[in-house]
């Protein structure tokens, strides 16, 4: 019906329930119908094909926002309907319906709605930002400029990665064209491995390990020491270490993380990107 005739729609605020708990009438008598006829009109902007979805993994020509719950996004919570595979889409951003209502099942107000979009910041006005920031520079400039320009010793890769995070289709695209005109070859020097650290909570663990991104492998597993009460359950938060090798190209450049990476990082961020030579 939203989709045919949405001018006509109208939503109770609240539902039936909140309805009642206000004290408002309801009927119980048999409601009188008079015939009428109808058009509907299919308003096809409003709706995505299962092949605009996947011609979109590619093109990330649009945004693909995904309203369930957190826990069904991430897999870690059974889905309600048989056969239906846990996980997302790739590239879907996560907004939970249930963000836009109040306790009660209202609708929040627009100064609520807006607040949540809100980026927070830190005692000094800083914006913080849950990512690698030496790798979140160059997305800022090309956002700014239009044009993407990286240090030497910084890894595409790891650029591209952000960028495939943010769905920036523009930029996505011209650093997959980028690497595609390198002839990367394997050569004679040890590889160097880059590690990063996640920050992860106990029943995410196991998925969180097995949906590794290619190439990433799993080294250590650390309790940081701090614990949370979910439900009735208490969950510990652990660091998980992945490695990933790295070899230089025939230009001499090795792809790694540039040195502004290297070194001490805020721990505000939840995922860490650290540059190291191989663990001994």
């Amino acid at each position: 019906m939203i989709i045919c005739c949405p001018r006509l729609m109208t939503l109770l605020n609240g539902g039936l329930k909140n309805w009642q708990r206000e004290g408002n009438l309801l009927s119980s008598g048999k409601s009188q119908v008079a015939p009428s006829e109808f058009h509907a009109s299919l308003d096809k902007s409003m709706v995505k094909s299962y092949e605009d979805i996947i011609d979109n993994l590619d093109s990330h020509c649009f945004q693909l926002v995904d309203a369930r719950s957190a826990g069904r996004f991430r897999g870690i919570e059974p889905e309600p309907r048989d056969g239906t595979e846990p996980g997302h889409i790739p590239g879907s951003l996560n907004i939970p319906f249930t963000d836009f209502l109040t306790e009660s099942g209202l609708e929040k107000t627009p100064e609520q709605i807006c607040s949540l979009f809100q980026a927070k910041k830190d005692e000094t006005g800083a914006y913080l930002i849950d990512r690698d920031p030496a790798y979140f520079g160059p997305i800022l400039n090309f956002l700014r400029h239009g044009k993407l320009v990286l240090d030497k010793d910084m890894a595409e890769e790891g650029v591209l990665e952000e960028a495939e995070f943010y769905n920036i289709g523009p930029l996505i695209r011209i650093i997959k064209d980028r690497l595609e005109e390198k002839d990367y070859t394997v050569t004679q020097v040890p590889p160097k491995h880059v590690y990063r650290v996640l920050q992860c909570q106990e029943e995410e663990l196991t998925q969180m390990v097995s949906t590794m991104s290619d190439g990433w492998q799993f080294e250590q597993l650390v309790n940081i020491g701090s614990s949370y009460n979910y439900g009735n359950e208490d969950q510990t938060e652990f660091l998980c270490v992945v490695s990933k090798e790295l070899y230089s190209s025939p230009n001499g450049l090795s792809s790694e993380p540039s040195h502004k990476a290297k070194g001490e990082i805020p721990f505000y961020a939840s995922i860490i990107d650290i540059a190291l030579r191989p663990c001994v």
